[in-house]
């Protein structure tokens, strides 16, 4: 007896097989493709080994995830989020190409740059930086920014100046550190009575610090303007020097101040933001400066107000 055994090979996969499993009202698999193809500049091509499963869910009112499970074995490969669903479509259009041909990373998307996404850095398609995603869904991203200052009432005049800092947001609180710097504004004795030459007087400059908090009730974007709420603290020094007298001094005081301000954040583009602000300080404790034997020259103003134009930068 001759027994035979028929075997039947199962069909490879597809070269392609992307899906977008996503809630109703938003986009679908055509979408996705289409995205691809306008990211890699030509449509795909059996060479270009793709399958992946995209499975969307929303979590908010602006805050959608999805992720991207191998069809081999259903495993997450990695997980993406946005503030919106075409946003979202977007990043994962740009994972998926960049999987595909990495050469588009570097190149300028077509036709808008993708937004900014959080990812899961431990997955292993790899993507280009973006603000990390913490456990629990917080998105965390670090940036660098310098402003024009213009204060009124720290120095004995209308003062220029210019701060840098470093800002780290967390979802929808910014943390903000400052180092700043205010040019040198004059004070002379102009009353008769003290017996004062001419001309004698303090110049005085200011150099310090900041920490605030800012909290992002509207961002800001391309299309409109944010506005922040902030709040900290100052720290810093009044230098001092003596002008015509014979032998002029120098002095320094320590100066702190509570801050209360308002800022309008503008993006232009996703890694740029623009920004204008307002800032309300009451310093505690206002430290004055005298020339011997004439007395008691200038003493800054318990409440001190700034204009700041500038920008930042996201680096992470």
């Amino acid at each position: 007896m001759v027994s035979a055994v028929v075997l039947a090979a199962s069909p490879p996969a597809r070269a392609q097989d992307v899906r977008w499993i996503a809630p109703p009202g938003c986009a679908g698999d055509h979408a996705l493709r289409t995205g691809i193809e306008t990211l890699l500049g030509r449509p795909l091509a059996p060479a270009d080994r793709i399958a992946v499963h995209a499975e969307v869910r929303q979590e908010g009112a602006d805050r959608w995830v999805v992720e991207l499970r191998s069809i081999e074995d259903g495993t997450v490969e990695r997980t993406l989020a946005a503030d919106g669903c075409d946003a979202l479509l977007d990043a994962t259009a740009l994972v998926l190409a960049w999987r595909i041909d990495p050469e588009v990373a570097l190149e300028e998307p077509t036709p808008a740059p993708s937004p900014r996404v959080a990812y899961d850095p431990a997955s292993r398609l790899g993507a280009p930086d973006a603000p990390l995603a913490m456990p629990g869904g917080t998105v965390v991203s670090l940036g660098v920014g310098a402003a024009f200052v213009l204060d009124v009432g720290t120095l004995p005049a209308i003062a220029p100046g210019v701060i840098g800092e470093v800002v780290v947001r967390i979802d929808r609180l910014d943390l903000r550190v400052r180092g700043g710097w205010l040019s040198t504004q004059g004070a002379r004795l102009v009353n008769d009575s003290v017996g004062a030459p001419p001309g004698v007087g303090v110049d005085v400059e200011w150099a310090g610090g900041s920490l605030a908090a800012c909290g992002r009730p509207l961002d800001g974007d391309a299309d409109r303007p944010g506005f922040a709420i902030c709040g900290g603290v100052q720290v810093g020094a009044l230098i001092a020097r003596g002008v015509g007298v014979s032998d002029p001094g120098r002095a320094e005081a320590a100066m702190g101040a509570l801050s209360l301000g308002a800022v309008m954040p503008w993006a232009p583009i996703d890694a740029l933001d623009l920004e204008v602000g307002l800032e309300l300080s009451v310093a505690m404790g206002a430290p004055g400066f005298e020339v011997a034997p004439f007395g008691v020259v200038w003493e800054p103003s318990p409440v001190a107000g700034r204009l700041t134009i500038g920008g930042h930068v996201d680096v992470r």
